[in-house]
């Protein structure tokens, strides 16, 4: 099944299965369709190694106002640039400690963008001083 397909799907599936299944993942549901549309492109445009990090991505998803054991997740985004690369980083960092239940993506991460400081990081929508932010500690 391609990540566009799965996308339809869930969006197809009656409003109780997506319950059901966001529940797993602590969003609600429409958050979790909103986000499936969302990164359909975002795969889309890795797996044709085409330019992502200033892109302003058309199709927006939902900021969660509830993330798991997250107290306040809207702090977590850039809420004024959200078609940016940031706010889909954000999202698949808390799936990726959801699903994993370990912080090793999270970590990786936050060293590369350590090791690349020379990359306009306010160009892809990040937020200042986000590293401090309690999901990427």
């Amino acid at each position: 099944m391609t990540f566009g397909l799965l996308s339809r799907w869930f969006g197809d599936t009656n409003k109780q299965g997506r319950q059901l299944i966001a529940k797993h993942y602590l969003l609600d549901e429409s958050v979790l369709q909103s986000l499936l549309r969302h990164l359909t492109p975002v795969r889309n445009f890795c797996a044709h190694h085409e330019r992502l990090w200033d892109r302003d991505l058309k199709t927006k998803m939902k900021i969660p106002k509830k993330m798991g054991t997250f107290a306040e997740p809207a702090s977590f985004f850039n809420l004024d640039q959200r078609g940016k690369l940031y706010n889909t980083l954000v999202m698949i960092a808390y799936l990726t400690m959801t699903i994993t239940q370990n912080r090793d993506w999270v970590q990786e991460f936050v060293a590369l963008m350590g090791r690349h400081q020379h990359i306009p990081q306010n160009e892809m929508g990040f937020v200042p001083n986000w590293q401090n932010l309690v999901i990427w500690q």
